[in-house]
């Protein structure tokens, strides 16, 4: 059995928060307007009903009308980017 690697999970952890951190969105407009962050999978929506700053901390702190913060899809990023 192979031994679990702390390591590469914390590097995983750290690769999946800069990426939805430094990675700009772009304003999606069906409904009320959002921005969606994450790769592969959308882990934090920020729902705006203007559009006002492609950047995740100008969002997150300032400006929206609602945050939608998925825990599982958070995982999932982590094992993605743990497994490859």
């Amino acid at each position: 059995m192979k031994r679990f690697n702390s390591k590469l999970l914390i590097y995983s952890s750290l690769i999946c928060v800069l990426v939805t951190v430094l990675i700009p969105s772009r304003y999606i407009d069906e409904g009320v307007g959002k921005y969606v962050y994450g790769f592969p999978f959308t882990n934090v929506t920020i729902y705006q009903l203007e559009p006002y700053s492609k950047w995740f901390w100008i969002n997150f702190i300032a400006g929206n009308d609602g945050i939608s913060i998925n825990p599982l899809s958070i995982l999932l990023n982590i094992g993605f980017f743990t497994l490859f």
